[in-house]
């Protein structure tokens, strides 16, 4: 996940991107203690979903960018659905942000062994 912080001083925008929430930001000119005009978030969602065959697949992933309170909000959920269905893919859908990849990745390292046949 990535968040860029937009800054402003002496007329000009600074934009900052980081791995984690930032506090604050020095003016680069005037050292002067800024904090930001606004806040975005990108972050990587993988939609689990039915392809235009009908086949389960997954969608993805896609980079949403969006603004810290409609991240806590969950829209980047459904920012990700709605370009799943643009690309045809149809529900049952469930997304998966970058957060939750790795509960993913544990699910199908557990299926993984049970699928695999018999020697």
């Amino acid at each position: 996940m990535i968040y860029e912080s937009h800054y402003q001083c002496h007329g000009q925008l600074w934009s900052v991107k980081t791995e984690s929430p930032q506090e604050g930001y020095a003016c680069p000119k005037c050292d002067k203690a800024l904090e930001p005009d606004r806040t975005t978030i990108s972050v990587d969602v993988l939609v689990a979903a039915r392809n235009a065959s009908g086949s389960p697949d997954f969608f993805g992933p896609v980079t949403v960018t969006l603004d810290e309170l409609a991240y806590l909000e969950g829209e980047h959920y459904d920012e990700a659905i709605a370009q799943a269905d643009e690309a045809g893919y149809e529900g049952p859908v469930l997304p998966f942000d970058e957060n939750e990849f790795s509960a993913l990745e544990r699910a199908m390292g557990a299926i993984k062994p049970r699928l695999q046949p018999a020697l």
